[in-house]
C-alpha cells in the first residue's frame, strides 16, 4: 500500500473452502490472516435449505491475535438466522 506519507507492505493470506454434501446442505468456511495486524480471522457457516427460499444459517466467527509469542482469542461469536418464504 502507498500512501503520500508513508509505504509499507501488506500481505494477506486467505484460505477459502466450501463443500456441498447435497443440494439442501452447503458448509463453507473461511480463514484469513494479514501482517499489519498480525490477526487470523476464521469465519465458518453451515446452510440447510429446508424448502425452497427458505434456509437455515448456523454461523461460528473466531477473531485470533497473533502478534505476541502465542495464540489470544479475541472474538468469538455463534449466530443462526431462519429464513422462509410463504406462498399463497
Amino acid at each position: 500500500m502507498k500512501l503520500p506519507y508513508a509505504e509499507f507492505p501488506v500481505r494477506l493470506i486467505k484460505l477459502a473452502a466450501t463443500v456441498q454434501f447435497s443440494k439442501e446442505l452447503v458448509w463453507s468456511a473461511l480463514s484469513q490472516y494479514d501482517n499489519i495486524s498480525a490477526s487470523i480471522g476464521f469465519n465458518t457457516r453451515l446452510r440447510w435449505t429446508y424448502d425452497p427460499g427458505s434456509d437455515i444459517y448456523l454461523v461460528f466467527n473466531q477473531g485470533i491475535d497473533t502478534d505476541n509469542d502465542r495464540w489470544e482469542y479475541t472474538r468469538s461469536e455463534l449466530s443462526a438466522k431462519v429464513g422462509g418464504t410463504f406462498r399463497f
